[in-house]
């Protein structure tokens, strides 16, 4: 292998400008550009709090826009008293007394404090309900809490683990079907004082599942802006008050005309008013007051068509679009356009801004919404659009495997060699069984051997020559990067055409679109770059992906290359190689709906090589955001199964570790070999720390891709930079 340390080191921050001792008091934030644009203040939540030894608090960091929206914001943790990660879960140690946990900006560089009283060591452990019966399917939310040796009740953080049915994290108990009597425990690890455990009584009893006796909706009552959005959500229960799942709920507005709601209880705000939204469910109901506000939103200051200039034949058409921003240039979407012709005897316009050429000679078209206007020229020319002369298909040719893909694109061009748009494409291929191609260029390697691709348009054809290398003893490509597109940044398009000249399957390790993975941002940002390689890409979500609620924008754009909408994690074989991708953003601790599904999945594998990816690191030097412990389980069951290799991003830099074990011992028989790629173009961490153990290449300043190249029982790896940049790093391994 060629690859050796690289550390573009710079400067330390200075120290922090402002430190906010109050614990309640936020941040005033003055950075209007990079991530934490458009924040005004940031704070901890919660900002105080009291724990006892070995308790667990998740801490998260949060700022408040001009709006007065809130949203997580991305810091460095550090505090006394006990041990906190980079993603702000705080441990306690066994001393009691007053410590602190400080969460630091890097953009400006300021900090605030939320306070911790240690209450010290517990006695006992206190579960309810003490006893409980149901029937099978039937649900029972339990509760731990902790009582100090001098009788005082404090709240803990305990692991439940359950007989004779399932429990969640959270203590949500659902019953089995076999009747009996089982138990639910309750317990906290103090570290030093060991663990104090409490254990509840459930009798399951037969019988059909309870029928739903209430149904609640939450929150009762809500706000929402005109155009805004607000989810509800409606909870069962039985007679017993227990908690009912997979029941089907309806739900319906009173007042349609204020407020509508879909099938999952999602409420829209139509006109300003009062609406009762009710959630039914075997003929139960509960109601939601909404109360929808007249709250304008920010008018239309600039309208923009493009293309700005375009000729037309006669008879032919030509369809324009208009942008609307507001006064800081942010683009806004859903506002109504008007579109005239100032000369509808040379050009006519529809609603939808589509032109039509009626006679030669030249016309304004007008694109007009809240009093602002933009403008477009067009040209009709006399004669007939000029026929197509040459279709030109890229590339020229390539090699794919078995199983892959690869997206091949045809361009059209007239008689003098201009480039023709719209036109009519037809895909051929003389040999489909080998190499199939779809409607759109997309072609699979069916079997090995040889095959013509031809593109069709107006009785002009172009070709390419695909050779599939085939069967289980040739090698696959898997190529990509984390970290990728952001509007009005060009580091994504260089990086999107490293891969425009790589066939194979293409993976996203998170952090897909910045700022917030809105569908606008998908469509906008990310579409025109990565987004011309989607159909053969397997995404990883991200972060800044789930900064849009349930990651709506990525599940929208993706779709089925995302696995189960919602869930974020899937798996697929590839040659010789099983791959799994996961989700950071939800839950990854042992027993989670995440890890059981990862253990089942790797035991149902038939492949001897294994690889995995997702965003955020379990190992790294960055210290912009550092190793993520919260990963271990993953780690430890794709560890357990004999997995080669883990992908990752959410360090904007590229990191590579030799085999080791989940806790970062080296392993170089069965040791899982990480590296990290966060190179794709949104911007670089040149932030490496003191080196951890079994890193072994680190560089910060160079964007580009990695390419596996996967095989039967063996894999190479090579970094390859975007135009211009000169750090790479390349080598080879082999399958347990």
């Amino acid at each position: 292998m060629n690859g050796h340390r690289v550390s573009g080191r710079v400067a330390p921050w200075v120290k922090s400008l402002l430190a906010v001792t109050m614990a309640a008091m936020a941040c005033t934030v003055a950075d209007q550009t990079g991530p934490n644009a458009g924040i005004v203040a940031f704070y901890i939540s919660p900002d105080s709090i009291s724990v006892v030894a070995g308790q667990t608090i998740q801490f998260q960091a949060l700022g408040t826009t001009k709006g007065g929206a809130t949203r997580p914001l991305a810091v460095t943790w550090s505090a006394t008293g006990g041990t906190i990660d980079q993603n702000g879960l705080y441990t306690a140690d066994a001393n009691p007394g007053n410590f602190e946990v400080t969460a630091t900006l890097d953009h400006p560089k300021m900090s605030t404090k939320a306070h911790l009283v240690n209450k010290g060591m517990l006695k006992h452990i206190v579960l309810l309900p003490a006893s409980v019966s149901m029937a099978s399917g039937g649900q029972t939310q339990f509760s731990a809490s902790g009582l100090m040796a001098n009788g005082d009740s404090v709240a803990v953080s305990a692991t439940f683990s359950a007989s004779g049915g399932t429990i969640t994290a959270s203590g949500m108990y659902t019953a089995g079907s076999t009747a009996g009597t089982f138990a639910v425990i309750a317990a906290v690890d103090t570290k030093n004082g060991g663990t104090v455990a409490d254990t509840s009584q459930v009798t399951i009893t037969s019988g059909s599942p309870a029928a739903v006796a209430s149904v609640t909706v939450s929150p009762a009552t809500a706000s929402v802006a005109v155009g805004g959005t607000v989810q509800l959500a409606a909870t069962t229960k039985d007679a017993n008050g227990n908690v009912l799942t997979g029941r089907s709920i309806t739900w319906s507005s009173g007042a349609t005309g204020t407020a509508t709601v879909n099938g999952s209880g999602l409420v829209s705000g139509g006109a300003a008013g009062t609406a009762t939204i009710t959630a039914t469910s075997e003929g139960k109901s509960g109601t939601a007051t909404i109360t929808v506000t007249a709250s304008a939103p920010p008018p239309v200051a600039t309208v923009t068509v493009s293309p700005a200039t375009a000729s037309v034949a006669v008879g032919a058409t030509v369809q324009l679009a208009a942008t609307t921003k507001d006064a800081n240039g942010n683009v806004l979407t859903g506002r109504s356009i008007t579109w005239s012709s100032g000369a509808t005897g040379t050009a006519t316009v529809s609603s939808g801004g589509l032109v039509t050429g009626v006679a030669a000679g030249t016309a304004t078209i007008t694109a007009t919404s809240e009093g602002k206007s933009g403008t477009a020229t067009i040209t009709v020319t006399a004669s007939a659009p000029p026929p197509v002369a040459t279709v030109t298909v890229s590339p020229a040719s390539a090699s794919v495997a078995v199983g892959s893909t690869i997206q091949l694109t045809a361009t059209t061009k007239d008689a003098g060699g201009n480039v023709l748009t719209g036109r009519t494409i037809t895909w051929s291929s003389n040999a489909t069984s080998i190499a199939p191609v779809n409607g759109t260029g997309l072609v699979t390697g069916g079997a090995a051997g040889s095959a013509t691709i031809t593109a069709t348009s107006e009785g002009k054809s172009g070709t390419s020559a695909i050779t599939v290398s085939g069967g289980t003893s040739g090698t696959v490509v898997f190529v990509g990067a984390g970290d990728i597109s952001d509007c009005g940044n060009d580091n994504d398009e260089a990086t999107a055409k490293l891969l425009d000249g790589i066939a194979g399957t293409v993976y996203t390790l998170g952090d897909n679109v910045y700022s917030n993975g809105t569908a606008t941002e998908f469509s906008q940002c990310y579409d025109p770059t990565w987004g011309r390689h989607k159909a053969r890409t397997k995404p990883a979500p991200g972060n800044h992906d789930y900064n849009t609620a349930g990651a709506t924008g990525y599940f929208g754009y993706f779709g089925a290359l995302a696995g189960p909408s919602g869930r974020g994690y899937y798996s697929f074989d590839l040659g010789n190689w099983h791959i799994i991708s996961l989700n950071s953003e939800v839950s990854m601790s042992a027993g989670s709906a995440q890890e059981t599904w990862l253990r089942a999945d790797l035991a149902a594998s038939t492949k001897q090589c294994t690889l995995a990816y997702w965003h955020k690191p379990r190992f790294s030097s960055g210290t912009n955001h550092g190793s993520l412990s919260s990963a271990q389980p993953l780690w430890q069951a794709l560890y357990d199964f004999g997995a080669e290799i883990v992908l990752n991003g959410h360090e904007h830099n590229y990191e590579r570790f030799a085999p080791q074990t989940p806790t970062g011992a080296a392993d170089p028989a069965k040791g899982i070999r990480e590296i990290i790629s966060g190179t794709g173009g949104e911007s670089h961490y040149n932030d490496e720390g003191t080196p951890l153990a079994n890193s072994e290449v680190f560089n910060g300043t160079t964007f580009g891709v990695l390419k596996l190249t996967l095989g039967a029982g063996t894999y190479s790896w090579q970094f390859i930079p975007v135009a211009g940049q000169s750090f790479t790093d390349s080598g080879s391994g082999s399958c347990h």
